[in-house]
């Protein structure tokens, strides 16, 4: 399987990183359902896909966690840059 950079991130057969990885590094807000199906919104940074899974830290709090593409299914992913103009 191919990769790119030092982070090893997956470009070959991995769907989340076709579809979001240019928000890799970015501040950003993701709309998703998680494993029950409740509708959930998450603030943070982006900091590595891999094997679908979103890798996410929120530097504020110092939260850091997952989102398993596979499990949920994301909705959206938006950039908070650009929100207050």
């Amino acid at each position: 399987m191919e990769t790119t950079g030092d982070m090893g991130l997956f470009k070959e057969k991995c769907r989340a990183f076709e579809a979001y990885g240019r928000y890799i590094g970015k501040d950003v807000v993701i709309y998703y359902n998680d494993i029950r199906g409740d509708s959930r919104i998450l603030y943070g940074r982006i900091v590595e896909i891999s094997a679908d899974v979103i890798h996410i830290t929120n530097p504020q709090t110092g939260w850091c966690g997952c989102i398993d593409t596979q499990t949920c299914k994301v909705g959206q992913i938006s950039m908070q840059e650009g929100w207050s103009k």
